[in-house]
């Protein structure tokens, strides 16, 4: 036991080694440690100066793991490309990073239900430092990333596909009995339908179009006050420097308007969304914010030098830039405010089509059920109660079918009205009508 009294502090099962000149200690260290060096000689004579050596112990918390891409849960259809992106964190060591993915489907006879995991997830990359493709922002970050093609999935409106990152640090390995690593929360990608998303998109445009309307206001208001700007007199300077914040506000306020836009077509090009008239719909307003925006600039800065100027010919030359400039904000923000709301009435007749077909195959499926209670019975020989459901069900039928022929010619002939004035627009209308027809035949 004399490593004890020579060395106070020293872990336990440390091993030490003893020669003439040197004393050397060999241990595991699981905890912070003080350890006092008193060696005598073989007379009983110690050093007039104590010797302590310290050892900082860290102790390995677990890593971390999260899906970071796509950032939020979200709903997409089922021809997406999605960019799916794992990240582990540790405080010491990073070893591996696995993105994985499971399949989750709504039971067939439990319409409404939570979706429910089909099989085990599937790892669809994993990545070492050793591997990774970029270095990280740290060392102790670790990012595995897959471009996803849900297509692959063979999924239906409901269904879903749930993402997760499975990690481990230098103290683990995949293949050690200890346990799966650290596995993140469940990022979930929830399908839908085409008209499904266009909806959701276009409540969106919805609020842009508030928002584009309060803005082609404003900047006719400033257009109206221009001519108070543009005289070589200190009033008119004055009046300059107070409109060339408000122009500066219409510019700092179409960025949100803009960044939206592209938020929005981005989304739809992600989900491949196969609507040619919605699609060119999102770029061409994604353009005309755009443009909005750097004219709105150059007005502004035309009404700063109009604060500013002494010299006539200048100020008429800034004027002109002002007025120019103005005049195209107010002609965009027109453009913009017109498409918004172009093809909304339209839409809901699209989507209310849908909505009767969706009606009719709910009806369908109740004259079947009816039929297997009633089958094999002749006419007198049913109940009162069950004779009402067939006419009231026969009933609705007809009713649904004189809706539904009638909304389709409805959309047919709004498609002829837009034929030359929205072809793009015509063509998804022609196909919706179509495509009730066809569903309407097979029923």
């Amino acid at each position: 036991d004399w490593p004890r009294s020579a060395l106070p502090g020293v872990p336990e099962g440390a091993e030490a080694t003893l020669t003439q000149r040197e004393l050397t200690v060999r241990c595991v260290a699981t905890d912070a440690a003080r350890i006092r060096a008193l060696p005598v000689d073989v007379t009983g004579i110690g050093p007039r100066e104590e010797a302590v050596f310290r050892i900082d112990v860290i102790a390995d918390r677990a890593p971390t793991a999260a899906v970071i891409g796509p950032a939020q849960d979200e709903t997409v259809l089922p021809t997406a490309g999605i960019e799916a992106i794992g990240e582990g964190r540790d405080d010491i060591a990073r070893a591996a990073v696995a993105l994985r993915s499971q399949l989750a489907k709504v039971p067939a006879d439990s319409a409404g239900a939570a979706a429910e995991a089909v099989g085990e997830p599937s790892v669809m990359v994993t990545v070492t430092p050793a591997t990774a493709s970029a270095e990280p922002a740290t060392q102790r970050t670790l990012r595995a990333t897959q471009m996803l093609d849900l297509a692959t999935f063979n999924a239906t409106p409901g269904d879903e596909v749930w993402l997760t990152a499975q990690v481990r640090d230098a103290i683990m390995a995949f293949d050690a009995p200890a346990g799966p690593g650290v596995i993140s929360p469940v990022r979930r990608l929830r399908f839908i339908s085409a008209s499904e998303l266009v909806e959701q998109l276009r409540q969106e445009l919805t609020g842009l179009r508030d928002a584009t309307a309060r803005l082609e206001t404003e900047q006719n208001t400033l257009r109206e006050q221009l001519p108070q700007a543009t005289a070589n007199t200190d009033q008119a300077r004055g009046n300059a420097k107070q409109q060339a914040p408000r122009q500066e506000g219409v510019e700092q306020r179409l960025k949100p308007v803009t960044s939206a836009l592209e938020r929005l077509q981005e989304r739809a090009d992600r989900n491949r969304l196969d609507d040619a008239a919605f699609n060119q719909l999102l770029q061409d307003a994604s353009e005309s914010a755009k443009q909005a925006s750097e004219s709105a600039k150059q007005a502004s800065d035309a009404l700063k030098a109009l604060g500013q100027q002494r010299e006539q010919e200048q100020r008429e030359q800034s004027a002109r830039a002002a007025e120019q400039a103005q005049q195209q904000v107010s002609d965009e923000l027109n453009s913009l405010l017109q498409m918004l709301s172009e093809g909304q009435d339209d839409w809901a007749a699209r989507r209310s089509l849908e909505q009767l077909l969706t009606e009719q195959r709910q009806l369908r499926a109740q004259t079947a059920a009816t039929g297997q209670e009633t089958q094999g019975q002749k006419s007198e020989e049913l109940s009162a109660k069950q004779r009402e459901d067939l006419e009231r069900i026969a009933r609705r039928q007809r009713e649904m079918a004189q809706r539904t022929d009638a909304a389709i010619e409805q959309l047919e002939q709004r498609a002829q009205q837009l034929q030359e004035t929205s072809p793009a627009q015509a063509q998804a209308m022609q196909q919706a009508a179509a495509k009730a027809r066809q569903q309407q035949a097979s029923q």
